[in-house]
């Protein structure tokens, strides 16, 4: 198998759970977030009914009835992710990275802005590096995670489906598959 050399090892690992694939509607539900070397944070964000109520059939279905925790504003939930990545990176500047750029980083973009001093500016998707080591980034999909995950030997019943936290934990682990981490 292919490696990736990264650039860098300051990188936190994220993913949003979101009311609905259209950018112009959707609202931020929750945020999950790793450290390459392991630490975690997650939030739920307080949403109003009638927000929920727009939301996708699938996420009424397989998204809301997970989000079972405390919910939390959008300030604090920015409040909170500043100070998880200010004690992980102090004066580090960390690379974000996400599965597929357009959706996460978007509900980022909302939190934070465009111009966040936190992190680099640009955010790193894994299925563009998927692609360039010559894999199929769809068998990272939903639809094939799973199998895909077996592939690259990660417990896939470690995980929940459709959970932040756990989609940016995979993610970590993906990473480090291809970039040997995971051997040390």
């Amino acid at each position: 198998m292919r490696k990736i050399v990264p650039f860098s090892d300051k990188i936190l690992f994220f993913d949003a759970e979101f009311t609905s694939l259209e950018y112009e509607k959707s609202a931020l539900l929750s945020f999950g977030a790793v450290t390459l070397s392991g630490e975690k944070y997650y939030c739920e964000i307080q949403q109003s009914d009638d927000v929920l109520a727009q939301a996708s059939d699938f996420v009424k279905e397989h998204i809301l009835t997970t989000l079972t925790g405390p919910k939390i504003s959008m300030a604090q939930a920015r409040t909170e992710i500043a100070a998880f990545i200010k004690k992980h990176y102090g004066s580090h500047t960390p690379y974000l990275m996400t599965f597929v750029y357009k959706y996460d980083s978007y509900h980022w973009y909302k939190l934070f802005g465009y111009e966040d001093e936190l992190t680099h500016r640009i955010i790193l998707d894994f299925a563009s590096m998927l692609f360039a080591l010559g894999i199929d980034p769809e068998k990272h999909s939903a639809a094939h995670r799973d199998a895909f995950l077996s592939e690259l030997g990660i417990d896939v019943d470690a995980f929940a489906k459709h959970d932040a936290l756990a989609d940016a934990c995979i993610l970590r682990e993906a990473y480090r598959v291809f970039t040997g981490e995971n051997d040390k």
